[in-house]
């Protein structure tokens, strides 16, 4: 059986069995079109969409081991779908969200090292949707400016909306944005709650350290 998950407008997680065999090519297709693979093992496919694909429509997708095709599955792609990454992947806790210090070094905002009210930070996630300039699926940016959301982003942090500063795509990964925000004043505590919303869809909130 094959499920898919969209993850973001230009990321899925594929998870099955027998997805992979040492001696035949794994390929994903969606649309017709086959798609950059990020991660293949044999009970998971992470994979790239393209960026101009159809939203709010009803897609197929086929994952083909050497001569063999699946069964197709179906899913549809919303114009976002925002998720702050956290320090331990598991989408909850402490999230991948950083402070820089006076030697422009990135630090984690965790209880030993929290970030003060007025500071900038940065927040690693995934999903805030299209950008401009477009760019082609499985690729990173390079160059300067890197592409920038097309949609707002809002963040709230200890339920106080941030000042968004900057919302794009980094040239660390394929599909990885960042957002630069700044910590509004009067938040405080180990573990406050931070979310992400852009094109109307909400994340689910991860935490972080002010002091």
């Amino acid at each position: 059986m094959l499920r898919a998950t969209v993850l973001i407008p230009a990321v899925i997680s594929i998870v099955g069995s027998n997805l992979t065999d040492p001696a035949s090519t794994t390929s994903v297709l969606v649309a017709g079109r086959e798609l950059p693979l990020l991660a293949v093992g044999e009970g998971r496919i992470d994979a790239q969409l393209p960026y101009d694909i159809g939203l709010n429509a009803l897609h197929q997708l086929l994952v083909r081991r050497g001569p063999v095709y699946t069964a197709p599955g179906t899913f549809v792609i919303a114009p976002s779908q925002p998720a702050i990454f956290t320090a331990d992947k598991s989408g909850k806790g402490q999230g991948a969200i950083f402070g820089t210090d006076s030697n422009g070094t990135r630090f984690l905002a965790q209880p030993s090292s929290p970030v003060g009210p007025g500071d900038s930070i940065a927040i690693q996630c995934a999903g805030l949707g299209a950008v401009d300039p477009p760019i082609a699926a499985g690729t990173v940016p390079s160059g300067t400016p890197l592409p920038k959301t097309v949609n707002r982003v809002t963040v709230t942090i200890g339920g106080v909306e941030s000042d968004v500063t900057s919302a794009g795509l980094t040239a660390d990964s394929p599909g990885l944005y960042e957002i630069l925000a700044t910590v509004p004043r009067g938040v405080s505590g180990a573990s406050v709650e931070v979310g992400v919303s852009v094109a109307g869809q909400v994340s689910s909130t991860v935490t972080m350290s002010v002091r």
